[in-house]
């Protein structure tokens, strides 16, 4: 793409300045044959130096035209890896750029260092706060098991566990966005279906509600193990607080995708928000008994769930099922 845009600015270049090269050769060449001093008899015919002087100048406009062209396309380039994230990426300008077209490659290089470095600070920030946060809701889910040793009020020790776990997972979920924001993957090898027996354990649902319906060697993909088992984790709990809990999960191939989908016998979606669900901060009203009243949650939820699709090159749906209830998937490319 880079060499098309290359060539297509270098033709239109060299349009102009051949364009430009003609029309003022033509008229010089006709001032010069119109006020000629010698008689028409003996004036010698122009054409042929007026035919050298514009193929010499079409031939250097060729040049000026390379010579400008390939810089910028150079810097297109360079801004089109930068903003993919590619931040060591750097312009391949000969020494002798214009100083302008070089200003601004320095200019662009500067800037991706920039970003690299605070990009740099902001993972090592986001380390040590997992770890300043995780650390005391360990000690705190220690303290209730303490509590429990010695007498203390069951109702308050779940209330104050139910706490624990939804900040623990709020931070799972927010350490999770970081991660697709640095773009953070760590791809492996991965049994999905292996990974969605172990979020539907976490989840306390019985295993007879999970059916993988292909042979395991078709559900190996190379995915980031950790957010992927997000997004399935979040895909039970948005069933848990929206549709009275999982029904059914499935793991199941067609043809390019291995695809899980979580159904729930809830009131199903509203006409519309099948597709609002997966956007950031949407309010849904609770049909299962225990959600929390408000109906809003302050998880990343569905829309977590799409962005990390996305990162791994796959989709989400949602869909209302005919005997009630919805059913949400997620597809990732086999």
């Amino acid at each position: 793409m880079r060499h098309r845009h290359s060539r297509s600015l270098q033709r239109r270049l060299f349009g102009w300045f051949a364009g430009t090269i003609v029309l003022t050769t033509l008229l010089v060449g006709g001032v010069l044959w119109a006020t000629g001093a010698p008689p028409a008899e003996h004036r010698p015919s122009p054409l042929i130096p007026i035919v050298v002087l514009t193929a010499g100048l079409w031939l250097a406009s060729a040049k000026v035209a390379r010579r400008l062209g390939r810089p910028l396309a150079e810097l297109t380039e360079l801004a089109r890896e930068i903003g993919a994230g590619n931040w060591q990426k750097r312009a391949q300008l000969s020494c002798r750029t214009p100083d302008e077209i070089g200003a601004v490659a320095h200019a662009l290089e500067d800037m991706a260092q920039k970003i690299e470095r605070q990009m740099s600070d902001q993972r090592e920030l986001l380390a040590v706060v997992s770890h300043e946060l995780r650390a005391p809701l360990q000690r705190i889910r220690l303290l209730v098991e303490l509590g429990r040793d010695q007498g203390v009020a069951e109702s308050t020790l779940t209330a104050l566990d139910a706490e624990v776990l939804a900040i623990d997972g709020l931070v799972g979920e927010l350490l999770a966005s970081a991660r697709l924001d640095f773009a953070a993957l760590q791809r492996t090898q991965v049994d999905l279906a292996a990974l969605v027996a172990t979020a539907t354990e976490r989840s306390g649902l019985p295993a007879a509600v999970l059916r993988v319906d292909a042979p395991a060697e078709d559900l190996v993909v190379s995915v980031d193990a950790t957010l992927v088992q997000r997004a399935i984790v979040n895909l039970l709990t948005n069933a848990e607080k929206h549709g009275g809990g999982a029904t059914g999960v499935s793991v199941r191939t067609r043809p390019g995708w291995v695809v899980v989908e979580v159904e729930d016998g809830g009131g199903g979606f509203a006409p519309g928000e099948e597709q609002r669900v997966f956007l950031p901060f949407t309010f849904r009203e609770p049909s299962a008994p225990s959600a929390d009243a408000s109906g809003v949650s302050l998880g990343l939820g569905l829309a977590l769930v799409k962005r990390i699709a996305d990162a791994h090159g796959g989709q989400v749906y949602a869909r209302n099922r005919p005997a009630g209830g919805a059913t949400v998937g997620i597809e990732l490319p086999r």
